[in-house]
């Protein structure tokens, strides 16, 4: 993969971000603590996915991509 094409899929993965974080606020509020455990787990799972498959197999690839911490 080139790196403009690899740099649209790394700012498409990091603009799941805001969304992400408005199902965490979601899964946070769900009462029950055995189904918010439930949730927080596949929504890390979700995360870990995101990042394990897309964004640090091609910043290992063009390392000056790597996203900022903001």
């Amino acid at each position: 993969m080139n790196r403009e094409l690899a740099k649209r899929v790394i700012d498409a993965a990091v603009s799941l971000d805001k969304a992400l974080g408005e199902l965490d606020v979601s899964v946070s509020a769900i009462p029950d603590m055995d189904e918010r455990r439930k949730f927080a787990t596949r929504l890390g799972d979700v995360i870990g996915q995101i990042n394990a498959s897309f964004i640090r197999p091609l910043v290992k690839q063009y390392p000056d991509l790597e996203p900022d911490d903001d």
